[in-house]
């Protein structure tokens, strides 16, 4: 079984959401709104604000407003399972950009875990496992600061976070085979991964869980639906009704070919024959008062 993070569109209730610290808003308003739906929230520490080759290190205060995010997040769903990723330094974004002298970006995360840890022990931390770009062996150095540090006697969720932007099936699942091996029977996240990379990894049973948001493009379903729709291609969903077909047919594709928690795949499909249908409807009503006008 696995667990699938995301934020979908606001009227869609879904049980595991994916709140981003860079923007957190959105993910707030979507927690508040769908309180009675949600089991569980994942809130990322925001390592995209990397892209940017020229920043080395997150903002002041950074971790703060981690903390206050996540007890935010709590006290709007206080029976939820909420963890916060402790910030990361990511390899694969910019290849070398984070390490300083005597230190890769190994080194640092791990800084960070120590920190966090320590100081902030009532916070249920996701421990973010760390490696160098394109090079799945490299984690094995994060996985032995931890065992050394005997973090992995204390703590049951990670996260492989070194393969957020990885295209090559090969070095995704080879990644994870090693975290599943060094780490054995934990919890383990994948930050970021494709669907087919996602349904492969969960067949091999490397991961319980993973999180994305590239249901906002289409994929072959979605593409299906769009061109019997009569509605041109297009790469992203341009509106709150394409947004929620788009992600209900997204959810439906996945859940056909692994099952996920908490998911009552009859549910959405259900709810994605409904968008149709009203967008079907509409479109219909607009051709008949476009005859009304001759």
């Amino acid at each position: 079984m696995l667990r699938f993070y995301t934020l979908p569109p606001a009227r869609i209730p879904y049980p595991f959401i994916l709140v981003n610290a860079n923007r957190p808003e959105p993910g707030l308003r979507y927690v508040i709104k769908n309180k009675k739906a949600i089991k569980g929230v994942l809130i990322d520490s925001g390592v995209e604000i990397f892209r940017d080759p020229t920043r080395k290190d997150y903002p002041p205060g950074w971790l703060n407003k981690l903390v206050r995010l996540y007890y935010r997040v709590k006290y709007y769903l206080p029976g939820a399972d909420i963890v916060v990723t402790i910030p990361d330094y990511p390899d694969d974004y910019n290849p070398g950009s984070l390490w300083l002298p005597g230190k890769t970006n190994i080194e640092r995360t791990f800084e960070n875990i120590l920190y966090c840890i320590e100081n902030y022990n009532n916070v249920n931390w996701l421990i973010p496992i760390q490696g160098h770009n394109k090079n799945p062996n490299s984690i094995k150095i994060m996985i032995n600061y931890l065992r050394e540090a005997g973090i992995t006697k204390k703590f049951k969720k990670y996260a492989i976070a070194n393969l957020c932007v990885e295209k090559k099936d090969r070095i995704i699942i080879h990644t994870l085979r090693i975290a599943r091996e060094e780490l054995g029977d934990v919890w383990i996240h994948a930050f970021g991964i494709k669907k087919r990379q996602a349904i492969k990894a969960a067949k091999y049973k490397l991961i319980n869980s993973f999180d994305s948001t590239a249901w906002t493009r289409p994929d072959s379903l979605t593409s299906k639906l769009m061109r019997e729709l009569g509605i041109k291609k297009r790469f992203s969903c341009k509106n709150e009704r394409q947004r929620r077909i788009y992600f209900l047919a997204w959810l439906v594709s996945l859940s056909r070919k692994v099952v996920l928690e908490n998911i009552n795949v009859r549910k959405y499909e259900a709810m994605l024959e409904n968008e149709i249908y009203e967008l079907k409807r509409k479109a219909l009503e607009k051709y008949r008062n476009t005859l009304k006008l001759f």
